[in-house]
């Protein structure tokens, strides 16, 4: 989705798709944080081996909500909001390689497999939850 909506145009139509997939992603982003947050995060700042990345990680996802703030502010239109779009882009990308390279290694150690099962399934059924808030059945 990222990709798309980096790759729209200026015109009415692309910029109607810019933000269709914006909305998108928005959604998508913000339910991940939150659930990760409230279930994986938490769990693991009560671990000494991974306190300290977990909260690196939060302060990750206030950069990334921040620039979803500048750009909730920004016209689709205007060049500023597709530079922004861009950051926004790289600190997603930064932040998953951190993940995968620094977090989840030493959480699947810590952890063990049967937590991480019970905080995946939790994790989901959360994130779940923050969708179906963010796009209510109608």
């Amino acid at each position: 989705l990222m990709k798309r909506c980096a790759a729209t145009d200026a015109s009415d139509s692309g910029v109607v798709e810019r933000v269709d997939l914006y909305e998108k992603i928005r959604a998508e982003l913000l339910a991940h944080a939150t659930a990760e947050e409230e279930v994986f995060y938490s769990a693991l700042e009560q671990i000494p081996e991974t306190k300290e990345i977990a909260l690196a990680c939060r302060e990750q996802h206030d950069r990334i909500e921040r620039i979803l703030m500048e750009l909730d502010s920004l016209a689709p239109n205007e060049p500023a909001w597709i530079e922004r779009f861009q950051a926004l882009v790289n600190d997603v990308d930064g932040h998953v390689h951190y993940e995968e390279n620094d977090l989840f290694p030493v959480a699947e150690r810590v952890v063990g497999k049967q937590q991480a099962k019970v905080i995946d399934e939790r994790y989901h059924a959360r994130k779940s939850r923050h969708m179906e808030s963010l796009f209510p059945a109608q």
